[in-house]
């Protein structure tokens, strides 16, 4: 739950060839979860910049614009959240020019305003799309407790 400074992220470009796209999608998903819980401006902006214009979101075709109110939602009822991915839960698979990165995070989320905090154990998957730019195309997960 850090507060940084609210720089637009740049779309993350695909690394050169000596890096292997399974540790180049991890990396980027990693960052994504985490980066979750900063201020809302630069989550935002981080999600605008890391999905595609259309994307199979928790099973429905879903545009980027839809999928950037939702975070709003999210973020504005739960103004303070914090993310970490266990990282021996992390599974990727490579095939052409897509990744499926999946795996385990804790979380924390909290109100001060409601007085309210959750936190919990939920399981992640995004399909990444490797081009030009790293894109997410697909993402689901869902609360374990």
């Amino acid at each position: 739950m850090s507060a940084r400074p609210n720089p637009a992220p740049v779309p993350s470009p695909v690394p050169d060839a000596t890096q292997q796209p399974e540790s180049v999608a991890v990396a980027f998903v990693k960052d994504l979860i985490e980066h979750h819980g900063d201020n809302d401006d630069f989550a935002l902006a981080q999600a605008q910049a890391s999905y595609a214009p259309t994307v199979d979101y928790y099973g429905k075709l879903t545009n980027l614009s839809s999928i950037i109110q939702d975070k709003r939602n999210y973020y504005q009822r739960w103004p303070e959240r914090g993310y970490s991915v266990r990282n021996d839960s992390i599974m990727v698979n490579c095939v052409d020019d897509r990744c499926i990165v999946s795996g385990v995070y804790d979380w924390v989320v909290r109100s001060p305003s409601i007085h309210k905090q959750e936190k919990g154990v939920a399981n992640f998957s995004y399909t990444i799309s490797i081009g030009p730019y790293l894109k997410i195309i697909a993402e689901t997960g869902s609360v374990q407790r």
